[in-house]
């Protein structure tokens, strides 16, 4: 029931949150007190979909081998892709949808951390900015005003939530296509995905001793309900 009447709740609230959003993109209202407004969205319970059910990841060796070839790579957009995978694991496991809608506006370079609206649950995430994440982040300035990752286009509405799943889907496609050829190349028995980025961040934070919390926290998950159910087998299996 409170499920329901969350999502209810925030559909409510969309159209009103989206005329904020217009208004500080004119300049009628700060970016802070926007901030604020969308933060009204009512938490949502998460839904566990096929991936997130599935847990696959990489080992410590398999990850380290995957970064030294890194700089082998001769294809450009393959190179980029996997960058894109790189930064997804070193942001606490952030969402294909997520990487792909994150703005500069989304980062504050002098407080060293991601704030950023979730697509899939509304809520707010923030994730501390690591040296390796800063790294990345550097290469990407000029390529796109507004979106990091160059992903769409300057001008994307990003309120238009059927338009953000159809990019989503399409270049989750093609990232991973091409993903899948670097795990082939390194004769890996499986496959390397976008999602995977995902799992290996959460799985290694546990062999490491983060506490489930903390990983709800950081991943974004939207209950540690949610987080146990997904992790809790692999807890003890590294551990």
């Amino acid at each position: 029931m409170a499920k329901k009447k969350a999502t209810t709740v925030n559909k409510t609230l969309c159209p009103i949150l989206q005329a904020c959003e217009y208004a500080c993109q004119l300049g009628y209202i700060s970016h802070q007190l926007n901030a604020s407004l969308q933060d009204l969205y009512m938490k949502e319970e998460d839904r566990l979909d096929e991936e997130e059910r599935n847990i696959k990841y990489l080992t410590e060796e398999r990850l380290a081998e995957l970064v030294s070839v890194y700089n082998t790579i001769e294809q450009p957009r393959r190179k980029e892709f996997l960058e894109m995978w790189l930064f997804a694991f070193h942001a606490c496991g952030m969402r294909m949808v997520d990487v792909m809608t994150l703005r500069w506006k989304d980062i504050d370079f002098n407080k060293n951390f991601i704030s950023k609206i979730q697509v899939k649950t509304r809520n707010r995430n923030t994730i501390p900015l690591s040296e390796p994440l800063i790294r990345i982040l550097e290469k990407w300035k000029g390529r796109n005003k507004v979106f990091v990752f160059d992903l769409l286009p300057e001008n994307f509405d990003i309120n238009d939530h059927e338009a953000i799943y159809r990019r989503r889907n399409s270049w989750n496609n093609t990232i991973n296509t091409s993903l899948r050829c670097i795990s082939h190349d390194l004769k890996w028995n499986q496959d390397l995905t976008f999602h995977v980025s995902r799992h290996t961040s959460a799985v290694l934070a546990l062999a490491h001793a983060a506490e489930i919390s903390e990983i709800r926290d950081l991943s974004g998950h939207a209950s540690t309900g949610g987080t146990e159910r997904v992790y809790a087998e692999k807890k003890e299996g590294v551990s």
